[in-house]
């Protein structure tokens, strides 16, 4: 299990991920006398920020030392880390998004600053626009329609689209991770995420300002909790009839059910107390790219997964909330992303095996998992079907994987086959 050393006190990283009020003293005299606390994961220890949110303090990883850190510590980062051959290079979106995600964001959607604070910007114009210079859709085709591809790739470039800023912001909180001893549920990717936003900037506002996270329900914090959904929701429902346009925030919350209703669908999240509605066209666009979410919902309990949802949302003049934008996610039982079915049946082995892994990223995309606990590390593919074209391409990304200094570990599910037996940990 981690440790961290703050203002000479020693404590679990999982202990305090669990309640981070316990270290609040440690954490306020080490800010105050040091301006740093200690990640013990390494030789020499990794220094780390102190980061205060809502008058509460949070531990976060120093900018740029990620890939310093442990790969089983909660504060190492993967998008940090050095390519094998010598290039680095920025995170690169995880598949869970695969449909809608194509390769990595240019410069101008996300940009990391010298202080660790990040500037995103994102497009989710599909509907309608997130911003008032948002590009429609029917902007880029008549863009397109003229021949001038390079401002079309400028266009599309400059923002991240719904989809893809969920998986940024997955691969960001280090939540497309596992580690031995972790321990994982919704209050704790709540904290992982709100401690991030804490640096993040959406087109000029903050993000914790954006962003309104359900958190569970607990007797005891509930004026707390309906307090905090007011003061998301107000600035929405005074600005529903503004000329300049309705505000808009972002929900991100586990996802019940999608239903239909009179005028459309409505969706309900856990502890979320009120419906966001969607209307037929939105729902059609979640159908099409999210086929594998909207297959689960029924089966989530009994297929240990979850369906994360992160959507953009107005109110309307009759005073319900509707959304402009939607992402949908399929997670395993401790919200690890995962594209099939198979991922998700392997990805849940690995977590109960308490194997240290990540999802395949950098020098490894294409990889569906890579374990971090063997010597040298391990991709693991899976192979859902039989056809030669898909074959072929699987097997382009074992030898891209080998090549980087990976072993590779392969599963023929489809053939019938069981999951082979992992490698031993080193």
């Amino acid at each position: 299990m981690g440790k961290v050393l703050a203002d000479g006190i020693e404590f679990d990283v999982q202990d305090y991920l669990e309640d981070a009020m316990s270290a609040q003293p440690a954490l306020i005299e080490a800010r105050n006398q040091q301006g740093h606390a200690l990640c013990l994961c390494t030789t020499p220890p990794r220094k780390l920020v102190i980061r205060e949110v809502n008058e509460v303090f949070f531990l976060a990883v120093w900018p740029h030392d990620g890939h310093h850190h442990d790969p089983g510590c909660e504060f190492y980062r993967q998008g940090d880390e050095p390519q094998e051959n010598g290039l680095d290079g920025p995170p690169i979106p995880s598949p869970a998004c695969k449909d809608h995600t194509q390769g990595t964001p240019e410069s101008a959607a996300v940009s990391l600053n010298a202080d660790g604070t990040w500037t995103v910007a994102v497009d989710i114009s599909t509907h309608t626009g997130f911003r008032d210079e948002a590009v429609t859709s029917q902007k880029l085709s008549a863009i397109a329609a003229t021949g001038t591809s390079k401002e079309t790739r400028t266009l599309l470039h400059s923002a991240l689209s719904l989809p893809q800023f969920l998986d940024w912001l997955w691969n960001n909180t280090s939540l497309n991770r596992w580690g031995k001893s972790w321990r994982r549920d919704w209050w704790r990717v709540i904290q992982s995420i709100r401690t991030e936003a804490q640096v993040v900037v959406i087109d000029g506002r903050a993000m914790n300002e954006l962003l309104y996270i359900p958190p569970p329900f607990v007797r005891e914090r509930q004026a707390a909790i309906q307090d905090g959904w007011n003061r998301f929701v107000a600035p929405l429902m005074t600005t529903a009839h503004s000329r300049a346009g309705p505000q808009r925030g972002l929900v991100l919350m586990e996802v019940k059910a999608i239903d239909r209703t009179q005028y459309g669908f409505k969706v309900l999240g856990r502890n979320l107390a009120r419906p966001i509605f969607v209307d037929e066209h939105l729902h059609a666009s979640i159908a099409r790219h999210n086929t594998l979410a909207l297959a689960m919902l029924p089966r989530s309990r009994e297929l240990s997964c979850s369906v994360v949802g992160l959507f953009a949302i107005e109110a309307t003049d009759r005073g319900n909330l509707r959304a402009v934008a939607a992402a949908l996610m399929v997670t395993n039982s401790r919200y690890i992303p995962v594209s099939t079915l198979y991922e998700l049946k392997l990805s849940n082995a690995l977590c109960a095996a308490d194997r240290t892994f990540t999802r395949g990223v950098g020098k490894h995309q294409g990889a569906d998992f890579v374990l971090r606990d063997t010597k040298p590390s391990t991709a693991l593919l899976i192979y859902s079907l039989h056809t030669p074209d898909y074959v072929r391409k699987r097997e382009t990304i074992a030898d891209a994987c080998a090549q980087a200094g990976c072993t590779i570990w392969k599963w023929y599910p489809e053939n019938g086959q069981e999951i082979p037996a992992l490698p031993a940990v080193a």
